[in-house]
């Protein structure tokens, strides 16, 4: 077999492999999918940055709120979800009167307390109704030993779940036409902390958004 030859075939298969590539269907990127990213505020909030009121301070293990009526602090995160994980790991120092979280969802905003009126309740303010019968206050009673405690809340569309300690401690559905909306003094805030006459050190708060915008 002459070299010509074989020069000639091997330009022929060439040409016909362009060809093959230039008339196949263009291969479409795939998207990896990721799992929704957790960011913890404590350690991002710089109090002269933030709405406060009340006396709050930060330190090596936490924010520090002092005995206060209704002490406030806007928390460095503008949820874009209508869907989350709030998980908040605390320690109550001093007190027997509600704290927790200011949030925001299906355009609503509301709080949700632990040990509210006297250490009686876990709550949600202020949904129409308010009462146990319509189960957005549940009795139950932070233990009063000065130890660390997790709660973990889950928000979703269709109502909210708490745990602490890894216990269920609530769980209300809704779809958030029933907030009656109030001004809590939070501004344009759509996650935040609450105190009422206690000393809470918040050790670490995460968020996790996970869909439902």
């Amino acid at each position: 077999m002459s070299g010509s030859f074989l020069r000639t075939f091997r330009a022929a298969v060439f040409l016909a492999l362009s060809s093959l590539a230039a008339c196949a269907p263009a291969r479409q990127a795939v998207e990896p999918a990721s799992d929704a990213a957790v960011v913890e505020l404590v350690s991002r909030t710089i109090l002269k940055e933030q709405m406060y009121m009340g006396q709050w301070a930060k330190a090596k293990d936490g924010l520090v709120v002092q005995r206060d009526n209704g002490a406030r602090l806007c928390l460095p995160h503008k949820l874009a979800s209508n869907e989350y994980d709030v998980t908040m790991d605390f320690t109550r120092e001093a007190g027997n009167q509600g704290f927790g979280l200011f949030l925001t969802a299906g355009g609503k905003s509301f709080l949700f307390q632990l040990s509210a009126v006297d250490n009686r309740w876990v709550s949600l303010s202020d949904f129409e109704g308010d009462d146990p019968a319509n189960k957005s206050r549940v009795a139950w009673a932070l233990p009063t030993d000065g130890k660390r405690h997790r709660l973990q809340l889950m928000v979703r569309r269709t109502g909210i779940n708490a745990f602490v300690d890894d216990q269920p401690v609530f769980d209300f559905k809704t779809d958030y036409s029933n907030v009656i909306q109030r001004d809590w003094g939070f501004g344009n805030c759509s996650i935040g902390l609450i105190s009422w006459y206690n000393v809470v050190r918040f050790h670490a708060i995460e968020v996790k958004e996970v869909g439902g915008k």
